[in-house]
């Protein structure tokens, strides 16, 4: 199955980035999601300043429970002159 998102800024909140995926579990699973964004810093410590952070991770929680797996994990990757989004697929 192939489901694409529109365009998600490298540095999108969590209110942007579940806007742009929210569709595929509502579509495909029939649920809601929640997003949260947590950055850190080049030390790997939580930081609440966007000017110090080296990375973000968004961690995604389905509303209701789904007969099946989602995902595991979702990467951003520069890759050339773009960026690529790796999903980890539990199967």
């Amino acid at each position: 199955m192939f489901w694409k998102s529109d365009e998600i800024a490298d540095d999108a909140t969590a209110s942007s980035l579940r806007n742009r995926i929210r569709g595929y579990f509502s579509d495909v699973w029939g649920t809601d999601i929640s997003v949260e964004k947590v950055l850190y810093d080049m030390f790997d410590m939580v930081t609440e300043e966007e000017d110090e952070a080296f990375k973000a991770i968004y961690t995604v929680t389905l509303i209701k429970m789904i007969d099946g797996p989602s995902f595991t994990m979702a990467m951003a990757l520069q890759e050339g002159f773009g960026p690529m989004v790796t999903v980890t697929q539990p199967w």
